[in-house]
């Protein structure tokens, strides 16, 4: 919720000061190539998703938040692969692109988050 300001005649909009543009650009750009990896048919594309996500979550700038994702990626691999029961080399490879796609989605929320890609602004008075 926006206050107001020290400054009688501001309102604060509670946006992160930093200009998100060019970060988002990067990381939408990565989601893309992610997608060509997915697509691909090749046997390799599961070692280049795994790439491709740890790049993308190092696209996180701050360091508390990026080693929260990465450990949240580990913890929930761990926790899926637990749960198998034999598995065969195409299940565990679907467990690696499903945890992959989750941590993808903390980095969106990460962005949302920070950078304001679907938060609303709002300017009232008090």
């Amino acid at each position: 919720m926006s206050k107001p300001s020290e400054n009688s005649d501001v309102i604060e909009l509670n946006i992160p000061p930093i200009e998100g543009g060019g970060i988002l650009s990067l990381v939408f750009r990565l989601y893309s190539m992610l997608g060509a990896i997915i697509s691909d048919a090749d046997d390799s594309k599961y070692f280049k998703f795994e790439m491709m996500t740890n790049l993308i979550i190092n696209t996180v700038l701050g360091k508390e938040d990026r080693d929260y994702i990465k450990q949240f990626k580990k913890d929930l691999m761990d926790k899926r692969l637990a749960e198998l029961d034999s598995p065969s080399s195409d299940e565990i490879n679907l467990v690696h692109m499903e945890v992959c796609m989750e941590a993808i989605g903390e980095v969106s929320s990460y962005i949302d988050k920070h950078l304001g890609v679907s938060v609303k602004l709002e300017v009232g008075t008090v």
